[in-house]
Parts: C-alpha cells; structure tokens; sequence
C-alpha cells in the first residue's frame, strides 16, 4: 500500500528539520502537502500550513527533541515524539547522523532496518559477508500493543572500525541488537557488546514526503568517550552502510504490501513479518480505513 493510502500515519509525530537554524523559513511536503518550518530570531521554531491569502496559516505542533523539529499533520495519539532512552543516559554522546531526502517510500526505509536476510550481500563491503549468509531468526516480542522488540545475536565484521578499535575489517565482533519499533515509521536499536567495546544505539525515522520520498533522519548514541569511540570514524563507516542501503532502498516500489503474502519471506524474516501485521492491525483500527485487500493468487 503507498503512504496515501494508510491514513493512520498522519497522527504520528515526525522530524522536519534540524533543530539550532536561526532565521531561516524552509519549505517543506508532509503527506503530499506543502507546509513551511520556520525559525525566529531567537531559534524558535514554528510549522505552518498554507492557507489562503485572507487567512492565517494553520500552525502544528511543534516539539524540539534530540536536536530535531519534530510535527505532526493529523490527530496525535501521543503529546510528544518517541523517547530515545539512550539521550537520556549519563556519559553517552548524541548526534544528528544524517538528515536527508531519499527517493523511497517511508514504510520500506523502516522495514529494512528490521530487516536481517539482506546484510550479508546488500552490506558485503562493511559488515555483511556473502561467504557466511546464517540467516538467524530474531526472537520477536510484543511491547506495546501493536508494537514490538526484535533480538538477535550475531557476530559481525567491520565493527572493529566503526568502534575505533582496530583498522582491521575482517576481525569479527561478538553482538546483541535489540530492535523495537516504537511508532509505525519510528525504530530504537540497542548494540549490546558485553563491555568489550562501547555499546552504541540508533533511533530511526522516516518522515513522509509522499507516497514516492522520504526524510530519512538517523539520531545515533555512543556510549564510548571520544578517546574510547571517536565520532568520525564511526561516522564514516555507518555513511558506507548508509550508501549499501539506499543505492538498493531507492530501487524497491514505493507500494509496500501490509499483508504476509503479496511478497516471498524467508524464515528469518519474524520482524518484517512483524511490522507487516502492526500496519496492518492499526489500519484496520482506524474509521476511514477501506477493508484490506489481501492478495489472491491464481490457482494452478
């Protein structure tokens, strides 16, 4: 189903634009629709739909989180936007990783950061390796209802890199990733690595421009001081497994199927199965919600 198409979405709380510009008046499309951030001369930001030239423009909610504006276009379900429990934790540092305008649906940029059967080959320059693709299968567990937590244990190359503690690629790094889909376009990611390097987390969000593009904004934590973990060589190593992401993300059909059977799934596929019947429990939730159409296949 495209953007358009899951009404339910508007009511969620989305990142437009990062937070500290001063002065500047910044267009944007949420849903399709044009809307414009704007800063004051304090630093104070504001969202404004267009309106006519007879009337004032319709003002949204605006929250300042985790160095982010964050809106929300319809009806929200909740005051403020997802808690990033690790911006909170003492000694951890944040940063704005990237903040930028990919030409994919909002709901496949999600579904791939639950996704584990496409690290082997899609991420084969960083830390995937095709020559060892075990497809494990994360133990997924609900949280709050329709929501859920994915956990999966891996060892995986390149990490040593993207930590700071070794220029050796192939030297592999025991982990636990805890997955947790916290709003429907909106992921927490913990790496746990057992106090032999710093522990490090993501929080994930893709803001929808339409049915066709997406902000695709990632907040990232390291537990580690700038001694221990340095920021730019991390950086610099998840831009590449960023890049190995979209070049194959902005290929993908911008109509995502809610349903398990329009598309092939494997085994280890538990979270994006998952996220499937999430979309799919809170479109049937929601009053202009046409019924879901599952797919038929032709019988041979």
């Amino acid at each position: 189903m495209y953007v358009s198409q899951l009404p339910f979405l508007r009511d969620h709380w989305y990142p437009v634009a990062v937070d500290g510009v001063l002065g500047r008046d910044l267009p944007i499309r949420l849903f399709g629709a044009p809307f414009r951030v704007t800063f004051d001369g304090t630093g104070e930001p504001f969202v404004t739909a267009p309106a006519p030239t007879w009337r004032t423009p319709r003002p949204l909610p605006v929250r300042r989180r985790y160095g982010l504006v964050w809106t929300t276009v319809g009806e929200p379900v909740l005051d403020d936007p997802p808690t990033w429990p690790e911006a909170e934790l003492p000694g951890w540092r944040t940063f704005v990783e990237f903040f930028e305008t990919w030409s994919c649906s909002a709901p496949r940029i999600i579904d791939n950061n639950l996704d584990n059967s496409h690290v082997a080959y899609v991420h084969r320059t960083t830390f995937g390796d095709p020559d060892d693709a075990h497809l494990a299968r994360p133990a997924v567990s609900h949280t709050d209802d329709p929501y859920f937590r994915a956990v999966l244990s891996s060892e995986q190359k390149g990490l040593g890199v993207q930590l700071g503690v070794t220029g050796d690629e192939a030297i592999r790094f025991g982990r636990t990733s805890t997955t947790e889909l916290v709003a429907p376009l909106t992921t927490h990611v913990r790496m746990r690595f057992d106090g032999d390097v710093p522990d490090y987390a993501f929080f994930g969000v893709a803001t929808p421009i339409d049915d066709h593009t997406s902000i695709y904004v990632r907040l990232s934590a390291l537990a580690g001081s700038e001694q221990e973990q340095p920021w730019d060589r991390f950086h610099a190593f998840g831009t590449r497994v960023k890049e190995e992401d979209r070049i194959v993300l902005e290929t993908t059909v911008p109509d995502f199927p809610i349903d398990v059977t329009s598309e092939v799934h494997l085994r280890c596929d538990s979270a994006t199965l998952a996220y499937r019947r999430t979309l799919a429990s809170l479109y049937a939730q929601h009053e202009s919600s046409p019924p879901l159409q599952e797919k038929t296949w032709p019988s041979t």
